[in-house]
């Protein structure tokens, strides 16, 4: 990673084509030091995407259609829930 890059990439171990894409929020930094670290949005990128959306037990159409809510800076880390595409 280039210093000022916040692009984070998720791949699932599952192999599809939506498995992987790149985000323009990032929740993955390398310090001045270059160690990785975690941004302050890494609960709810970890929650909704590697979590809810990734998990096998989860019906497609929910994991596609219901997003989680989490404290994130978007919502100024104020909000939990749940976002339902109608």
């Amino acid at each position: 990673m280039q210093r000022g890059d916040v692009l984070g990439l998720r791949v699932l171990a599952e192999l599809r084509a939506e498995a992987a894409h790149c985000q323009d929020d990032g929740w993955i930094f390398e310090g001045v030091d270059g160690a990785l670290t975690v941004g302050p949005n890494f609960v709810h990128r970890a929650g909704n995407e590697l979590f809810w959306k990734s998990n096998k037990h989860i019906p497609q159409w929910a994991a596609e259609h219901i997003d989680l809510i989490l404290p994130n800076s978007a919502n100024d880390f104020s909000r939990v829930g749940i976002s339902v595409d109608m």
